[in-house]
């Protein structure tokens, strides 16, 4: 695979002139098959549509090269925003919602599969809620994803909202998470003042795999949920703790679980917009990353996960990725 990668690149640089004109525009459809298709099938579309041929190998060489200018644009807004303590432009917007959970791929070691998985950690954030053609429509959606840790993923999500709709001037935010600490993390650093409400589908989950063998406090925990007395079902786990043996550790487990997050069970209450779960990061990534990163006997190495990922979350943009393959300057 190398070897041809490296004929593909070769024969890439003798492409005749009409070619070298229209570097750009290959380039981004290239970029763009490649974000929607497997690199074999971007291969095939992309050498029938410009009627030369274009191995996969040279396409992924392409978006690896295309995403290091992405991440090394994305570094500098970070640095040149974090290095701004005097934020001072006023957002027209006056909330904002920022949901934000992760997902895993498999990892592969040298174009192998192995038994470990890659975390990917995905956001969204909007302005409002509009109903449209029966759907729910999101109101200046902004994607965010990063095969990431924490601190990086925090920094450049915070970043790019800032220079989307200037945050940091929002004064009625929300932030829903499924009650990870990473999560956590990144709103106490980065949106302090935001209210934080714990994802009911991810709470509903945890009762329910609690409670599989109690299907009475099953119901009990979720009518108390819906009513407005989460810790009526605190009281009950605790009880329930100290006599079951069976369920202990699932009872302890869901326990801990509501303790560490009991603020934010009710966090939306008083938010302008009623938002109880995370359904539309739910559908996000299955839209981002399950559709392309998931499919059977799919395999990825960190450096190609994030280099794909980084194009799909761009090409959510029309703007923004028509202007950086008119700017993209290829060496």
């Amino acid at each position: 695979q190398a070897e041809d990668g490296i004929r593909d690149v070769e024969r890439s640089r003798g492409l005749g002139d009409v070619y070298k004109r229209q570097t750009n525009y290959i380039l981004k459809r290239a970029a763009e098959l490649a974000s929607d298709y497997t690199y074999r099938g971007a291969s095939s579309l992309l050498s029938k549509e410009i009627s030369d041929y274009f191995g996969k190998d040279l396409i992924w060489y392409w978006v690896k090269k295309i995403a290091k200018v992405l991440e090394a644009k994305e570094k500098l807004r970070t640095q040149s925003i974090l290095n701004n303590q005097n934020l001072s432009s006023q957002s027209p917007h006056p909330k904002a919602i920022i949901e934000i959970d992760a997902t895993s791929i498999h990892k592969q070691y040298k174009g192998k599969p192995t038994k470990e998985n890659l975390e990917v950690k995905l956001s969204i954030c909007y302005t409002d809620i509009k109903r449209k053609n029966k759907k729910n429509c999101l109101e200046n959606k902004i994607i965010y994803a990063g095969v990431e840790d924490t601190h990086t993923f925090g920094n450049n999500l915070y970043s790019l909202l800032e220079e989307k709709l200037n945050i940091t001037s929002i004064k009625d935010k929300l932030l829903i998470g499924d009650g990870d600490r990473w999560i956590k993390e990144i709103k106490n650093l980065h949106f302090p003042d935001a209210k934080y409400h714990l994802d009911w589908w991810h709470l509903t989950r945890n009762i329910r795999r609690a409670m599989r063998e109690n299907k009475r406090l099953n119901t009990l925990f979720l009518k108390y949920l819906y009513e407005g007395r989460a810790d009526r079902i605190i009281d009950t786990l605790a009880t329930k703790y100290r006599t079951l043996t069976k369920e202990r550790q699932e009872i302890n487990n869901l326990l801990e679980y509501l303790k560490n997050n009991r603020e934010g069970i009710y966090g939306s209450k008083g938010f302008e917009i009623n938002k109880i779960g995370s359904g539309a990061i739910e559908k996000n990534i299955e839209i981002m990353i399950g559709r392309r990163f998931k499919k059977q006997g799919m395999s990825w190495s960190k450096e190609g996960a994030q280099a794909l990922l980084k194009l799909r979350v761009l090409k959510q943009n029309k703007e923004d990725w028509d202007n950086f393959f008119k700017e993209l300057k290829w060496n």
